[in-house]
């Protein structure tokens, strides 16, 4: 699977010919890119600006801000590409503010190397000489399919753009600053604000520091200075309690020796109260005694107002199942699989608008079915997903939501006490159940303590027990750790017994996951241990093999399950394997495509570093690698060679040497006239794995 973006493409190239079927592949490092490709502005100063992905490692999230001059373009369009469910920002805001910001979330993901969006621009009158387009991660940042943080690992690469000569006369420096000041309005620099005497939240993102005409826009506080930031645009409320406070934001327009200013008088608002924490909560319908499914409803209450929100359900999948999911009173959540949910035993849900909601609504609902046989008390819980949840201004508010589980009883309405005495009433239909409270089987807490001291006093007619509180049986809870390590001391007469806290038997709850790979990290001194979430170790959900053959067995309750390890389900490897020297080259397929007694040559071509051709070098990233270059040549039992298969196989080689741990893998197949095209691939056990049924006669 893919764990990291910094990917290695491994090119396989099929050659035939007519005696022989050889395949050979190359292993190349390459970085993932996101980049920006700009035509030149036509007659009418139009060009579009298209923003792709290449050597894409596999993503299931991406906000990205596309930054321009607004002095000298502005936005006309944007349109989908190739991905298709990008959210497109406004073209109103997006001029307004000099940047443009795409969203896309899809918990499937995607890896092809492919058109994301486009930008149409026209360039301003009087625009001329160069000007920049440049990619920054947006708050929701870029998440990889298994939701961990990919914006590190990709580059991200902006375009100049030549805008050519002006056409208007040349403007005196008076005439420069004169029309900068016209242009620069409340408009301009507002933000999400709607007036100047009711500033709740931030200016725009970046204070303007050019003006049109080339000029320079520098900015001070007149009044109350503190308040806002002259660079970002931040604004900071006065507290409640505080009183609205008055700011004098001056601009001062230059170019040169001329200069002019423009004062925007701004009347920022006190916090409003805080009275309620905000909560996303659980709530679920009530489970009758004849019931065998229930709804579990997320709502939100005191709502700051979010943008975004991923949220994980998570629930006991040996008690529960899911059997529906819908959308609750917001609408457009993206809703998790049903098979990958109760597989797991979470489900996770996103939403994202940049306009945002404010309202106490519910978000989603959850059809649950309890299993057979289940019983007692389950939890539904809510957790973070890797998403976040972000407010309107794009910030975390994750830590200031409370987030509410619930209990589920399976036997809300438990089996009536076989009791016949007069005093007990049952009324099962309308759950209005009374005993009589003192016959055995009503009363069954008053069972007396088997303590034979002379401290002990026991009237079980009048219910008056006493025992001695000291001894053994009166006293259970006195139980001294085991524990023989110098900082723990016990005085059990006194019952004034401590423990060192730290060691295994005093602070059995920090249990270290026994997992070596390289994302585990352990500090058991201070313990700030983590695991990587991911491993069979430290994920350890037992999911049972869904196997019906009679020697797969599984008891789940006590989490020891074995399946037969050679029907299809529990083992989906291929029915034929071959392997070549010390299993350096493995191959799968299916009965018929390969014979048991098939074999392989393979050579090693030459050691690295290797020189890839013309064609293919144009093809990958330029930083591009070759670590690696093997040719296959397969046979059948009389050592003839094997010309044309059909139907998948699977191709295993180790790693060699010059891969860097934790890289993931593409792999591309090279045509005949040496083009590269993407194949399925993947990392497992030390072996890059390929998986092709493109091996016909070419």
């Amino acid at each position: 699977m893919l764990k990291k973006f910094i990917s290695i493409i491994a090119v396989l190239a099929i050659l035939f010919n007519s005696v022989l079927f050889t395949s050979s592949f190359l292993i190349i490092i390459s970085e993932p890119t996101i980049s920006i490709t700009a035509d030149t502005p036509n007659e009418n100063g139009e060009f579009n600006a298209t923003v792709s992905i290449k050597d894409n490692p596999g993503l299931a999230s991406f906000t990205l801000r596309l930054r321009f001059d607004n002095t000298k373009l502005e936005v006309l369009s944007r349109t989908q590409g190739e991905l298709g469910g990008v959210t497109l920002p406004n073209v109103a805001n997006a001029n307004t503010n000099g940047a443009a910001v795409f969203d896309w979330v899809d918990a499937d993901g995607f890896n092809d190397d492919i058109l994301l969006f486009t930008v149409t621009f026209k360039v301003k009158d009087g625009a001329s000489g160069t000007t920049n387009l440049s990619l920054e991660v947006g708050a929701g940042g870029i998440f990889d399919i298994d939701m961990k943080d990919a914006a590190p690992d990709i580059t991200l690469v902006g375009a100049e753009i030549n805008l050519g000569s002006a056409t208007d006369p040349v403007k005196t420096d008076a005439e420069a600053v004169s029309e900068a000041k016209s242009a620069l309005t409340w408009d301009v620099i507002r933000g999400n604000n709607t007036a100047q005497n009711d500033i709740i939240g931030n200016l725009i993102d970046l204070l303007p520091t050019s003006g049109t005409n080339d000029t320079i826009i520098t900015w001070s506080e007149i009044t109350s200075t503190g308040y806002v930031n002259l660079t970002t645009g931040e604004v900071v409320r006065p507290k409640y309690g505080d009183g609205d406070v008055t700011v004098t934001l001056r601009a001062t327009i230059s170019k040169n020796s001329e200069s002019d200013t423009v004062d925007f008088t701004l009347i920022l608002k006190e916090l409003p109260q805080i009275t309620a924490q905000p909560e996303i909560s659980i709530s679920t319908t009530i489970l009758d005694v004849y019931d065998e499914e229930f709804t579990a409803t997320v709502s939100i209450k005191n709502n700051p107002g979010l943008a975004s929100f991923t949220l994980r359900l998570r629930f006991d999948n040996t008690k529960l199942e899911v059997i529906s999911r819908t959308q609750g009173e917001l609408g457009g959540v993206t809703l998790p699989n049903v098979a990958n949910a109760n597989n797991s035993g979470a489900a996770v849900f996103d939403w994202v608008d940049a306009d945002g909601f404010t309202n106490d609504i519910s978000l989603f609902t959850v059809t649950f079915k309890v299993k057979e046989d289940a019983l007692g008390i389950t939890n539904l819980n809510l957790e973070v997903g890797a998403g976040g949840i972000f407010d309107i201004d794009m910030k975390d508010v994750a830590s200031t939501i409370n987030l509410i589980g619930t209990e589920v009883d399976l036997e809300p309405h438990p089996d009536c006490y076989p009791c016949y005495c007069p005093e007990c009433i049952c009324d099962c239909v309308n759950k209005d159940c009374h005993d009589c409270g003192t016959c055995e089987i009503c009363d069954p807490p008053h069972i007396c303590d088997p303590c034979e001291c002379s401290e002990c006093v026991c009237d079980c007619v009048n219910k008056d027990c006493h025992d001695c509180g000291t001894c053994e049986n009166c006293d259970p809870p006195h139980i001294c750790d085991p524990c023989e390590c110098l900082e723990c001391v016990c005085d059990c007469t006194n019952k004034t017994c401590h423990d060192c806290g730290t060691c295994e038997v005093c602070d059995p709850l920090h249990i270290c996951d026994p997992c070596e790979c390289l994302d585990c990290v352990c500090d058991c001194v201070n313990k700030d241990c983590h695991d990587c979430g991911t491993c069979e170790v430290c994920d350890p959900l037992h999911i049972c093999d869904p196997c019906e053959c009679p020697e797969c067995i599984c008891d789940c309750a006590n989490k020891t399950c074995h399946d037969c390890g050679t029907c299809e389900v529990c083992d989906p490897f291929p029915t034929v394997e071959l392997s070549f020297i010390n299993d350096e080259v493995k191959i799968w397929a299916d009965a018929g495509i390969i014979s048991n007694d098939a074999t392989f040559d393979v050579i090693k071509i030459m050691p690295p570093p290797l020189e890839v051709t013309e064609k293919v070098a144009d093809q990958i990233s330029p930083n591009a690698v070759v670590i690696a270059y093997y040719e296959i040549r397969l046979k059948d039992s009389s050592g003839n060679f094997i010309t044309k298969l059909s139907g998948e196989i699977i191709i295993a080689t180790k790693l060699p040497q010059g891969y860097e741990s934790g890289k993931g893998v593409n792999v591309y197949m090279e045509n005949e006239n040496g083009t590269l095209v993407k194949m399925e691939s993947w990392l497992e056990n030390g072996y890059i794995f390929i998986k092709t049924d493109w091996l016909e006669t070419y």
